[in-house]
């Protein structure tokens, strides 16, 4: 890349397969982040029939793919649509099933849907939308099983309340496998809003962790492909990927 000071982004945008055609791109972000999401949810599955889910995820894998094809040419719009229109129809079932809560289910149509009318619209999306669009929601962190997914956790499907936005104290009882998810995504929502930010300002939002914890769970999110680290030892920021 000619210019460092260009993110991945504005350089693919930029790139001769875009040719920043940003809808395109959109789409060929959304349904990675999409397949990343039911791919995370799987480990949550102990349906009996889990090789069935397992095949839905392996199916959406390919929607990025073939995305990037039809944007090269080399695919049909038509085939593209067959298979994100099969996706729908599937992540339904497997609410109806219950691999998934039906809230959840509807959650990840919403998306697919948006995928499907960006592709045939024409049109372009403006702005670049934000990272918080391609990043996996913060619900899908914690160690919950679908079926147990509230509606108060999906994103665009349940007005904030005053309760909600109130930060909860940690219980005695409380494991501290999820004290560690709620601590994981605490960084991860503070890397994403503020786009470039030092250890040391991410340890002054969570004061009760050591650096090295907090560094710990860092690796974790570059490790998810969440967010990445730029620079060198006390020079390092940390952006969304």
């Amino acid at each position: 890349m000619s210019d460092n000071k260009k993110t991945f982004h504005e350089w693919a945008l930029e790139s001769i397969l875009f040719k920043g055609r940003q809808d395109w791109y959109f789409c060929f972000l959304k349904s990675e982040r999409i397949a990343h999401v039911l791919a995370l949810l799987s480990e949550k599955v102990t349906h009996k029939d889990k090789q069935w889910f397992l095949a839905l995820v392996d199916e959406a894998g390919i929607v990025p793919e073939t995305t990037a094809h039809f944007v090269a040419g080399e695919a049909n719009i038509e085939v593209l649509l067959a298979d994100i229109f099969s996706l729908i129809s599937k992540v339904r079932l497997s609410g109806t099933r219950g691999f998934l809560s039906l809230d959840t289910a509807s959650y990840i149509v919403e998306e697919y849907e948006l995928v499907a009318q960006k592709l045939t619209a024409g049109t372009r999306l403006s702005p670049f939308v934000s990272p918080q669009d391609f990043s996996v929601p913060d619900f899908l962190l914690k160690p919950m099983a679908p079926e147990a997914l509230p509606l108060a956790h999906l994103p665009h499907l349940a007005p904030a309340t005053t309760a909600s936005r109130q930060p909860q104290k940690r219980q005695p009882q409380e494991r501290e496998g999820d004290g560690q998810s709620d601590r994981r995504a605490a960084i991860l929502h503070f890397v994403l809003q503020n786009k470039g930010v030092s250890i040391k300002e991410i340890c002054a939002i969570v004061p009760a962790c050591s650096e090295k914890t907090v560094q710990r769970e860092l690796a974790g999110l570059i490790g998810q492909g969440l967010i990445k680290r730029e620079g060198e030892r006390r020079w390092s920021v940390y952006k969304p990927a």
